[in-house]
């Protein structure tokens, strides 16, 4: 019997907060749930207009 070691990503959206387990060693590209690409970004402040 071998044994092999099995690595898994917990990765979070900043956007929707959705948690999911990446199946890939890759940084995913999108959220799974809302579809966003700045999933890994937080939201920036609403500037207010003058």
């Amino acid at each position: 019997m071998t044994k092999k070691e099995i690595v898994i990503c917990e990765c979070g959206c900043e956007r929707c907060s959705h948690k999911w387990m990446a199946r890939r060693k890759e940084t995913p590209v999108v959220c799974p749930h809302c579809k966003s690409p700045y999933w890994d970004k937080p939201m920036r402040k609403k500037r207010k207009r003058k």
